[in-house]
């Protein structure tokens, strides 16, 4: 009977685990030596394969590689932050033009030859009076160091006819021209008020005069 000689394996394959079986007469390699399966089959080729081609394509995106999703979802949120801060400016915008439309220059000092000054804190957008004209008011009067001496708030609004000398000049001048629905506060001087001899025993001489008016309506 003829003895088989051990296989030897391939120039430059070393057999790491190996058995011999006495019976047959050949070594066997040990599945356990090698983690893809024999070096020789071809399903070891094929996972080999398969990892180098997996790594190629991860060395050639790099470490910058950024997925097409995340662009895209990048993307979609600087659209949706740019309607939003769109909506908000807006918004703004709309208010300062509902603001000003309404209110107009209101809150601006406005002083006139006479030495009249007033601030519009709401301009009215009814009918302006007239001289001869009945104009209906509510209004509050103070002194220099803010002391209330007279008000028709809670009462019976004050009618008058302006621009014939019922009332004093600065009352006049000052609410000729507001229009119906405008409130404003008149800085009176002295010389349109009561002058030196003033209103004993609320208004003192040579006094400036804060009055808060509200046009309510002109006949």
């Amino acid at each position: 009977m003829v003895r088989l000689r051990t296989l030897d394996p391939p120039i430059g394959v070393r057999l790491p685990v190996s058995q011999f079986n006495s019976q047959k007469g050949y070594a066997t390699r040990s599945p356990l030596a090698f983690p893809f399966g024999s070096p020789f089959s071809t399903q070891s080729v094929q996972k080999k394969e398969h990892f180098h081609l997996s790594n190629t394509r991860n060395s050639k995106k790099g470490r910058g590689y950024v997925p097409k999703s995340a662009i895209a979802t990048k993307k979609s949120e600087g659209k949706y932050n740019l309607i939003i801060g769109l909506v908000i400016i807006a918004l703004i915008a709309g208010f300062g033009i509902y603001y000003f439309w309404f209110n107009g220059s209101s809150g601006s000092e406005t002083k006139t030859e006479s030495g009249l000054n007033y601030v519009d804190e709401v301009v009215g957008t009814g009918p302006a009076p007239s001289p001869g004209k009945k104009v209906t008011v509510h209004y509050t009067g103070k002194l220099e160091n803010g002391k209330q001496f007279d008000s028709s708030v809670g009462k019976q609004p004050f009618t008058f006819t302006i621009g014939v000398g019922q009332v004093i000049k600065g009352w006049d001048e000052g609410v000729m021209t507001m229009k119906v629905g405008g409130k404003r506060r008149l800085v009176i001087p002295s010389a349109l008020g009561y002058g030196t001899m003033g209103s004993p025993p609320t208004i003192p001489p040579n006094s400036t005069l804060y009055f808060d008016v509200e046009l309510l309506d002109v006949k």
